[in-house]
């Protein structure tokens, strides 16, 4: 993972807020006003949901959309119902909200990552980028076209952000359907 210009190793899990699996069980500890570290739901959540997770998914507006759905969402929610992902996928986003100011945190992101790879029965896989301003903060090194590209143990899949895919970009959708069928369908 050289290429994230942060060291990983120092990082600490607690310092990040994340989501527990899937797009209809989105936990939400930015509502509590409470660093990650600090609120005891987040501690308890994680003790009781690392299930293994084969691929993260993430993208700009992700941790605006956990405080209020929106059409993003509902693609997303389309989306993985018609590839039958019922599990061993993450919705991790890289920022937060802090009022209406987006604050990027890509060092807590790759905690995470590396956090839940350690709790885990099985490793991540993929990380899933949707649009180049995700990627930009995630892999500033990293040349964004769509499709896959290795990044240490793992593999980054580039795709068009869901703002490129509304209202109803047929292309888009197409190619990230296409892409995303060719990944290995997520059972645990």
């Amino acid at each position: 993972m050289e290429d994230m210009g942060v060291d990983i190793i120092s990082l600490k899990f607690e310092d990040w807020l994340w989501s527990l699996s899937g797009v209809d069980a989105v936990f939400i500890p930015l509502s509590t006003g409470l660093d990650a570290h600090e609120n005891p739901l987040i501690k308890e959540a994680l003790s009781a949901h690392v299930p293994p997770y084969r691929y993260v998914l993430t993208y700009y507006f992700l941790s605006q959309d956990m405080r209020s759905p929106s059409e993003r969402s509902h693609l997303f929610k389309r989306m993985l119902s018609a590839l039958h992902w019922k599990r061993g996928y993450i919705f991790l986003p890289h920022n937060f909200l802090k009022g209406e100011e987006i604050i990027n945190t890509p060092r807590q992101f790759w905690s995470t990552v590396r956090e839940i790879n350690q709790r885990g029965e099985g490793r991540i896989s993929y990380i899933l980028i949707f649009g180049r301003d995700c990627a930009r903060e995630l892999v500033p090194n990293k040349e964004f076209r769509f499709g896959p590209c290795p990044y240490g143990e793992m593999r980054l899949l580039f795709l068009p952000s869901p703002d490129e895919m509304l209202p109803d970009n047929r292309e888009l959708k197409n190619l990230v359907w296409h892409l995303l069928k060719r990944l290995p369908l997520p059972r645990f």
